[in-house]
């Protein structure tokens, strides 16, 4: 999860960092909500990212969710499409701001590695 690639085929370097901006209690509760509605989320995380673009372009923050899904998502037009979806649904909690957000797909063992940088916001029991 350090490198990813831009829609232009670009690269940019992710570096994890705590949330920028974490959103507030009742926007997170209502995030829990729509997670514990989405029978394949196993677990949410709060986190940051710092993105520098390797086309000169300045970095910047986000303040990304982190979702660990069983099964995971495989590429495909299929898993892009529930992944939109998926995404939509629950970036629809969120109430707009001039914040950068991220949405992050990401193995049980890939954000637990970003412990100290990762807040767990929601666990399906």
């Amino acid at each position: 999860m350090d490198e990813q690639a831009t829609p232009a085929g670009a690269k940019s370097l992710r570096r994890w960092i705590k949330a920028p901006h974490p959103p507030d209690e009742a926007t997170l509760e209502r995030l829990r909500a729509r997670c514990s509605a989405e029978p394949r989320i196993v677990q949410a995380w709060l986190a940051g990212s710092r993105m520098t673009p390797s086309e000169g372009a300045p970095a910047y923050e986000t303040t990304d969710i982190a979702l660990v899904l069983n099964p995971p998502l495989t590429p495909g037009d299929a898993s892009d499409q529930a992944e939109m979806e998926l995404v939509a649904n629950l970036g629809s909690a969120l109430p707009d701001t001039e914040a950068r957000r991220g949405w992050l797909f990401v193995t049980e063992a890939q954000i637990r590695r970003q412990s100290e940088h990762a807040v767990l916001l929601y666990s399906r029991a």
